[in-house]
């Protein structure tokens, strides 16, 4: 009853909490997604709509910062030099609310392990998940906000070919003590499938960790993780939100 009533009397202290999750971090014997097929990629809409801003349209990397990768044929690769990565790529430009749309696809062999961090922060996994031919466990699949939400189901292509993302993001809102006043917030469309329907973040994505909120601006720029991997991305536009 002093619970209940907590609640009601201090509705602003219940809004600021980070969502708990009763499932343990990374855990094997978690089930994985069903399987279902990608949608064909000619009904996808991966045209950038009027106003959105273009990361990469298949020319040079001058959208993100100091990118090593290997620009070639429309996309980009994390080529290893001297057997080390090219290192994570940051986007220039920070930022906030909105749609995240990019395409990326792994090799017909390895993991292809990569990831684009929403805010730098916030991962949604890139992986060589197609028949679930990795294993991993289920909230490392291709499209899980990692370490926290495997997807609702498994839509991967087979390797080599392009998958689909679109990412919608809000990022989290503190109040002027740095307490969190809401958390962020994802839905993710893989291949045409919703895989994660608004679903509210704990904090960060770390391995084997799920790290507590920090304070940051509403606009930050995004990464796309270098993993040792040669994993290739193309077609990268955002929509921002107006501010609210």
């Amino acid at each position: 009853m002093k619970a209940i009533l907590f609640l009601i009397l201090f509705p602003c202290l219940a809004l600021a909490q980070a969502p708990v999750l009763e499932s343990k971090i990374h855990d094997k014997n978690r089930p994985l997604p069903p399987l279902v097929e990608a949608r064909p990629y000619a009904e996808l809409k991966t045209r950038a709509p009027a106003g959105a801003q273009i990361v990469f349209d298949g020319g040079r990397l001058d959208g993100f910062r100091k990118g090593r990768w290997t620009v070639k044929d429309g996309f980009f690769q994390a080529d290893k030099v001297n057997g080390k990565g090219p290192g994570s790529l940051v986007t220039k430009q920070a930022f906030g609310d909105g749609q995240v749309h990019l395409e990326w696809a792994v090799e017909k062999s390895g993991a292809g392990n990569s990831g684009i961090y929403l805010h730098g922060l916030y991962e949604v996994q890139v992986f060589n998940s197609y028949r679930n031919a990795t294993r991993i466990y289920a909230d490392g699949q291709a499209g899980a906000i990692y370490g926290q939400y495997p997807p609702k189901v498994n839509a991967c292509r087979p390797q080599g070919e392009w998958e689909v993302f679109d990412i919608h993001f809000t990022g989290p809102r503190f109040k002027e003590d740095g307490r969190l006043k809401t958390p962020a917030r994802m839905t993710v469309e893989h291949n045409g499938h919703v895989i994660h329907d608004d679903v509210p973040l704990t904090g960060p994505s770390s391995h084997h960790k799920r790290p507590p909120y920090k304070v940051m601006p509403e606009k930050v720029p995004f990464m796309l993780q270098d993993h040792g991997n040669p994993v290739m991305y193309r077609n990268i536009w955002v929509l921002e939100k107006p501010s609210r």
